[in-house]
Parts: structure tokens; C-alpha cells; sequence
């Protein structure tokens, strides 16, 4: 299994709740029951009986407007800020892997595919790329670390000063895709 880096809140806490706790991290505004129940996609009654659980754990406020209960995230709550974290972590992908990248001096090398464009999914992998001629085991170290570290499976594809020109001679289009959405951890692109 894998993580789905656009819904992490939902993979870890799932139904209706995690539903509910989602939509509250990704807003700040202030919305009815019914409204709350439309942006997660779950029963009126459901999403009525999570957000008072949820008022009372501090992570909303609750106040009555006329026959309506209306909920306000607290952004200033701790559990707000760690849910938040949690739902951000796609953001960490890329420094998760420059941190642990130990590449030869003269390596270039990058994250490029959905990763770097910010859409992936729950079966995207990341894809990496190293251009240099450098050998030994510092790629699939590097590979297994990350992997770990992230729940990706990662795949790299690795060219030589020689093949990289050779490609580009070629118009490969994996060539135009890394140049256009290509993130540089190391190097950069000749």
C-alpha cells in the first residue's frame, strides 16, 4: 500500500471522520452543519456529530445563529497545527530527498513526473533522474533510503554525460519533461 500524499488525513483516519477533519484543516472559514456535511461529502448527521466531538476537543468553536450551529476551525490549536502538518506532508517529499542524497561531486540530479508537479496520486511513484558518470552504489542507496523514508516507490532513470546529450540530440521527450518540470536537488542541467 501506499500513501495518497493528496488525502494523507483521510488514508490514516478514514471515513466519515477523517472526511470531516480534512475539510476543517483546508479552510478557516465558518460554516453550518449542512455546509461542513456538503464540503467533506458526508450525512448532515454525521458531520453534525463529528464536529461536536471535534468542538470538544478544542480543534472548533462552536456558536448558534438563529435554529443553525455553526463551526469555526481554531487554527491557533495544537491539534489543528499537527493536523495540518499531516496534511502538508507532500510538501516534504522533495527535501526528504535532497537530505538524503550523497551524490559523487559533478552528479546531476533531480526529481521530475508528478512529484515535481505537485499531482500526484495514490499510485504515483517518484521519479528521479541522475545524469553523470559516476558509478557505484550511491543511486540504489539512495533509492532504498528514500523509499523508506517516504512510502514511494521510487524509480530512477539514469543516463550518462553521453547518452543525456545523445537524447536531447534525439528530442526525446523525457528530456523536455525533466527540463520543464524537472526540480534540481543537485547540479544543474547542461
Amino acid at each position: 500500500m501506499t500513501i495518497d500524499y493528496r488525502h494523507p488525513i483521510r488514508q490514516i483516519v478514514t471515513g466519515a471522520r477523517g472526511k470531516i477533519l480534512e475539510a476543517i484543516i483546508r479552510t478557516h472559514n465558518t460554516y453550518p452543519v449542512r455546509q461542513w456535511a456538503r464540503r467533506a461529502g458526508v450525512s448532515h448527521v454525521q458531520a453534525g456529530k463529528l464536529l461536536q466531538e471535534f468542538a470538544g476537543l478544542g480543534l472548533v468553536d462552536s456558536e448558534q445563529r438563529g435554529r443553525n450551529v455553526e463551526y469555526t476551525p481554531i487554527i491557533e490549536s495544537l491539534l489543528y497545527r499537527q493536523l495540518a502538518a499531516l496534511d502538508s506532508v507532500a510538501l516534504e517529499v522533495v527535501p526528504a530527498a535532497h537530505s538524503l542524497l550523497d551524490a559523487p561531486e559533478g552528479s546531476i540530479v533531480g526529481i521530475f513526473g508528478s512529484v515535481a508537479r505537485a499531482s500526484f496520486g495514490p499510485d504515483s511513484d517518484l521519479d528521479v533522474f541522475v545524469i553523470g558518470d559516476s558509478k557505484g552504489t550511491w543511486i540504489y542507496e539512495w533509492q532504498q533510503a528514500l523509499e523508506a523514508k517516504t512510502g514511494i516507490s521510487v524509480n530512477v532513470l539514469a543516463f550518462t554525460s553521453t547518452e543525456w546529450a545523445e537524447a536531447e540530440r534525439n528530442g526525446e521527450r523525457i528530456v523536455s519533461e525533466i527540463r520543464r518540470d524537472g526540480v534540481l536537488l543537485q547540479g544543474s542541467l547542461p
